[in-house]
């Protein structure tokens, strides 16, 4: 458990609760000031008091965004479920606190935020605090009292109710998706809406007006839902985004929905992967994060496809190209940023840049690591960037040999700070070695060498990386199978890293072999299956990269 929760009294791990300011980066900072402030709301209000400490940070939009990407991904699969379910029972109860209750919960409280207006949300809240403390309180008579407040201010209209919108988003699995086709020669515009996991579907043709080159819906991204538009209309969208006086005429936010939505019709097989791609062209004079790590994250997907088939070189030489522009603006490892956005933009650009493996990126890391092992004190005189330990970490372990692992172990047992240890943890997984990562994974089953509780994080370590995804299969199926079970975290990590019919047979194979008691069909139960399948089903789509 990461925390424990009293009316009184919040428990937190270690690494949860103290930071060094000397050795954690900005990111584990803003993560502990995250966690405590959210576990603070549990008795009094709100994340938003990370970003009223923290204007600089930027915390809430980026945190709003990122709720956004994840649940249009998690909320689109079939093994998916309301946000709110009556009648549960205590194991389901517990089984309902994932990234659904959290973070669509999130998303679908900052739309209303938009819908009603700042003011009127925050008095509702207030007003609903005020009324039910030291009660209990039902999703009911929150609406109510939105609605109320909505109504005396004229933020809604009178024939209208919060819970009447709500419901359709709350008792319901998946979100829409709006789709606009325009007639250019009638100069109106259709719009149809459908759920992501159904066909319902509902037409409204409206009049447009005629010097429109393109139309944008769900502006800022106010409202969770996926829009597709015809490919005349993608392509104005695509012309303004290429041309660099004119692409930040299109708000930050909607270029991410664009960058995210466009990825996702193309894996559908609603929207040509050409266009996707030159959509992303215009990468090469985006200067924000938040675009830029949306379209990292979409790639990571083709990544995963691509990895493991004679395709994968020329991927990463297109990967290569397209990062080139914005690696050159952040290259030098050693200056260091004050801006927090500007901080996490680098930091992304980095290790993007080392996995891919620009030359210079990889170089500059092992040259810092070989500085840093000839320091006089190495546990006290850590030379390294402290915002890119990890990537410098993981870069020594996997072109180095021995003299690096063993160096890093060290460091590991040395060290009594929490989120460094973390780092050094996952860096060991970085292997080139097989028989390294063989007695990596073994260790992690010996809790006089590695505690209980970081065994996951080493099997993680080693599975995610291209050598040790097959040393970590076989280390499960080897190590488990005398105990008869084998763990489900375990079981979705593999499954995580899995795209081809071959391991989707495979992983059927494992869990036939599991006694583990998840219930109920294993198919139908474990997203993971699903995420196997779509991937499947990508990889057979065909398109081609753009040669420049």
């Amino acid at each position: 458990m990461t925390e424990l929760l009293n009316m009184y009294l919040l428990l937190e791990k270690e690494k949860l609760l103290l930071n060094n300011l000397d050795e954690d980066s900005v990111e584990e900072i803003e993560n502990l000031a995250e966690i405590i402030a959210h576990e603070l709301a549990h008795q009094w209000f709100g994340e938003r008091g990370v970003d009223f400490l923290y204007p600089e940070w930027n915390f809430f939009q980026i945190k709003t965004l990122i709720n956004f990407l994840i649940i249009l991904k998690e909320d689109s699969l079939q093994s998916s479920h309301p946000l709110s379910v009556a009648d549960r029972n205590s194991n389901e109860i517990q089984e309902m606190f994932d990234s659904i209750l959290y973070k669509k919960g999130a998303s679908l409280l900052h739309m209303m935020n938009m819908l009603l207006g700042g003011n009127t949300f925050k008095q509702s809240i207030r007003n609903y605090i005020k009324k039910y403390k030291f009660s209990n309180a039902g999703q009911n008579d929150l609406w109510s009292s939105f609605t109320e407040e909505a109504h005396r201010q004229g933020t809604l209209d009178k024939n209208l109710t919060v819970k009447l919108i709500m419901d359709t988003w709350t008792l319901k699995t998946g979100y829409p998706v709006l789709k606009v086709v325009r007639n250019y020669s009638a100069e109106t515009v259709t719009l149809s809406q459908k759920s992501w996991l159904n066909c319902e579907n509902n037409n409204l043709t409206i009049p447009l007006a005629k010097d429109n080159e393109w139309v944008i819906y769900n502006m800022q991204m106010a409202g969770l839902f996926k829009v597709l538009y015809d490919t005349r209309n993608w392509m104005g969208i695509v012309s303004t985004l290429n041309d660099p006086n004119e692409y930040d005429t299109i708000h930050t936010l909607n270029r991410v929905q664009l960058i995210e939505d466009s990825f996702t019709f193309s894996q559908a097989g609603d929207l040509d992967y050409g266009i996707t791609f030159q959509l992303l062209n215009y990468l090469k004079h985006e200067k924000e994060y938040a675009p830029w790590m949306t379209a990292l994250d979409g790639l990571h997907f083709l990544t995963e496809i691509m990895k493991r088939t004679p395709n994968h070189g020329v991927f990463q030489n297109y990967m290569q190209r397209m990062l080139s522009p914005v690696y050159s603006r952040f290259r030098n490892m050693t200056v260091e940023l004050n801006n927090f956005e500007e901080i996490r933009f680098k930091n992304l650009v980095i290790a993007e840049a080392c996995r891919r493996r620009i030359k210079d990126c990889t170089e500059q890391a092992l040259d810092l690591f070989s500085r840093w092992m000839k320091t006089t004190d190495p546990d006290k005189n850590n030379i390294l960037p402290r915002e890119l330990k990890p990537v410098i970490y993981c870069q020594a372990i996997k072109y180095g040999g021995v003299d690096e692992w063993d160096f890093l172990w060290e460091r590991y047992q040395r060290s009594n700070v929490g989120s460094e240890k973390a780092k050094l943890l996952s860096a060991l997984g970085c292997s080139s070695e097989t028989w390294l990562l063989n007695k990596y994974l073994n260790w992690s089953l010996d809790d006089s060498i590695i505690r209980t509780q970081d065994a996951i994080s080493v099997f993680f370590s080693v599975a995610r990386r291209d050598i040790g995804f097959n040393v970590a299969k076989d280390f499960l199926l080897r190590s488990f199978k005398s105990r008869g079970n084998i763990p489900r975290k375990y079981i979705s990590i593999i499954g995580s890293e899995m795209n081809t019919i071959q391991e989707l047979n495979e992983m059927e194979l494992i869990m036939n072999k599991s006694e583990n008691n998840l219930g109920g069909d294993m198919n139908n139960k474990l997203p993971i299956f699903e995420n196997i399948r779509a991937s499947c089903s990508s990889s057979s789509l065909s398109f081609a990269l753009p040669d420049q």
